[in-house]
């Protein structure tokens, strides 16, 4: 009987602990979702308003480039103005945090897309303001600086029509997130 009762109480213990433990394991995962949730509807939230931001510094981009028909130096000072309020801190921010994992892949995909095409344009604004002093003051290239002025037109538009898709889809979630219950 003794050791029936030792070996009895040993699987008996076994199997309460396993149990305990489990719960334990998924008490803590369940709690980890809830402050990950709460955090990425924080993040989430400023980094729709952020890219709300970039769409209208896009717009704003793209009618002030409208205002000239011919690559300027001192429309390139604006332009490269504009260029510089750009911010990305909010996107870095929900990327670093690992919260975006619990977003759809359609809006990550909205997020990365958006943010990847303000920064090409950046860069384009970048090195085309660049290649325009050249152009005028080394080789008097009117052509070659003008089509880097076109090419900027168009690329921001494109940019613009693209971030007026991403802002609804975003804010689309954004009001899916902030409605659901913890």
């Amino acid at each position: 009987i003794n050791v029936f009762g030792v070996a009895l109480g040993f699987i008996g213990g076994w199997w309460s602990s396993s149990s305990i433990v489990k719960w334990q394991i998924k008490k803590q995962s369940e709690d980890q979702l809830r402050k990950d949730l709460d955090t990425l509807k924080f993040l989430y939230h400023r980094a729709t308003l952020e890219l709300r931001d970039n769409r209208n510094k896009t717009e704003q981009l793209c009618r002030t480039i409208d205002l000239s028909k011919n690559a300027r130096k001192d429309m390139w000072e604006w332009i490269n103005a504009i260029a510089d309020a750009y911010l990305f801190d909010a996107y870095y921010e929900l990327m670093r945090s690992g919260a975006s994992r619990l977003l759809p892949s359609d809006i990550q995909n909205e997020l990365y897309t958006s943010h990847e095409m303000i920064v090409d344009l950046i860069h384009m604004i970048k090195q085309s303001k660049a290649a325009h002093s050249f152009y005028y003051g080394y080789s008097g290239d009117e052509n070659s600086a003008n089509l880097l002025f076109n090419n900027t037109k168009t690329y921001s538009r494109t940019v613009f029509e693209h971030l007026k898709y991403a802002v609804d889809i975003v804010y689309k979630y954004n009001d899916t997130i902030k409605n659901e219950k913890r």
